[in-house]
């Protein structure tokens, strides 16, 4: 198929389906499921996907339809029904459920539906309040929003209505927010913590724009009041597993599209041009630089001396080298420099010993696709070493046993060669 053939096969995306709080994957995943819903015989509406069929018509992998149907599901919109021998996974739009949600009326979100729908969702916002009230230098502890949820129920803790969303940043969204402010010296404690609209949150405020981020005073001017704390606009962040955060407005921040998630999936340690450390934090302030007298590249908290910046730079190069035009895009060298510190500070690590094993990786049929940055090659140091040194005596034991059939070949013809043979005394 040519590239202009390709092209020719557009999916058709409703924007409108974002508002619904199931992200751009659910938008997607309802936005096709619109499109077979008028092109089936079937008169109440069932149509049949496979797996592959929603990934070659989406590009959306399993787990991004499993969490798109889950929360398709969780707001009334898509029904599911098995049926066949062997049994086949048939879906349907409720139109009415859909077009109640798209006037403001969802069908409301049950406990048990957020809890399973946003499992990684809630856990992730609970390690990213933590380390935010540490990083304010209030009062706190690891608190399980899953567990706040189960005690509160799916209500709003500041109006005392019901929440109808998952966590995102429309007014009507689930966040969390604390009862007092960590700006009012609140301590961040289970006890402290209540859910709540994004909207009521957004009232009760705490903190002025001035010190907020640049994504945080976007969000405020589309919302409905301008003040809101940092930290606490900071915990209605979901993560996600998509490619990048989209700006077009405040509803598209979904579970499927936030900063902390997306530099984990598509950089990640395992990358050659991963180019952001991962974080479940977004400082609405850089921090100045620690001083480091021995560093020659630092970047936050990832740093190395020279020494370690020449090996991450011949790394690099060796890399580079082998894959030609197919290299990818230079990585963060302040990181790669870090884990080569790590490698020798912390694992006792010879450098001479890491560039043998790099190199040796470089060379090997099967590891030099998957050791391509030291963070795989500090992962996976035991299980290369040992394969290196089994592979090194091979060759060895080869050739002592040539050597040794050799000899007895020898041996044989001597033997065979005396035989019969007279010898004359004279």
């Amino acid at each position: 198929m040519s590239i202009i053939e390709l092209m020719a096969r557009p999916i058709a995306f409703q924007r409108a389906f974002v508002d619904l709080g199931v992200g751009i994957a659910g938008a997607l995943m309802l936005s096709q499921c619109i499109y077979w819903a008028k092109r089936v015989t079937d008169e109440d509406g069932w149509f049949y996907k496979s797996q592959q069929d929603w990934e070659e018509e989406t590009g959306m992998n399993r787990r991004e339809q499993e969490r798109a149907r889950k929360a398709l599901k969780s707001i009334g919109v898509l029904e599911e029904k098995r049926r066949g021998v062997p049994a086949k996974m048939y879906f349907r739009v409720n139109e009415q459920a859909l077009e109640k949600a798209l006037l403001g009326s969802p069908q409301a979100l049950e406990l048990e539906d957020a809890l399973e729908t946003y499992r990684s969702t809630l856990n992730g916002l609970s390690k990213t309040g933590l380390m935010r009230a540490k990083k304010l230098g209030a009062k706190a502890e690891y608190v399980d929003y899953s567990a706040v949820l189960k005690r509160d129920g799916m209500v709003c803790g500041c109006c005392q209505k019901p929440i109808v969303y998952g966590p995102g940043q429309h007014g009507k969204a689930l966040c969390f927010d604390h009862k007092k402010p960590l700006a009012e010296g609140g301590d961040h404690t289970e006890d402290n913590i209540q859910p709540a609209h994004v909207a009521c949150n957004v009232r009760k405020g705490g903190t002025s724009q001035s010190s907020m981020s640049t994504q945080d005073k976007l969000s405020m001017s589309r919302v409905e009041q301008p003040s809101m704390s940092t930290v606490d606009k900071q915990e209605c962040l979901p993560k996600a597993n998509k490619s990048a955060l989209i700006e077009q407005t405040i509803t598209e921040i979904t579970t499927e599209t936030t900063p902390e998630i997306t530099a984990e999936r598509t950089s990640g340690p395992d990358r050659p041009d991963d180019s952001s450390p991962p974080s479940g934090e977004t400082n609405p302030e850089p921090d100045p630089e620690p001083n480091r007298p021995d560093a020659a590249i630092q970047n936050g908290r990832f740093w190395g001396n020279q020494d370690d910046l020449d090996l991450a730079v011949w790394m690099w190069d060796r890399l580079a080298e082998q894959l030609g035009q197919d290299k990818p895009r230079q990585p963060n060298f302040s990181r790669w420099a870090n884990t080569i510190r790590l490698m020798r500070e912390q694992d006792n690590r010879d450098p001479r010993h890491i560039r043998v094993l790099y190199n040796w990786c470089r060379q090997h049929d099967f590891w030099a696709a998957n050791i391509q940055s030291p963070d795989k090659l500090r992962d996976k140091w035991s299980q290369l070493v040992l394969q290196r040194k089994t592979e090194r005596r091979k060759p060895a034991a080869e050739s002592r046993d040539d050597r040794n059939a050799a000899l007895q070949r020898i041996h044989e013809q001597r033997n065979s060669g005396q035989s019969g043979v007279t010898y004359e005394h004279q």
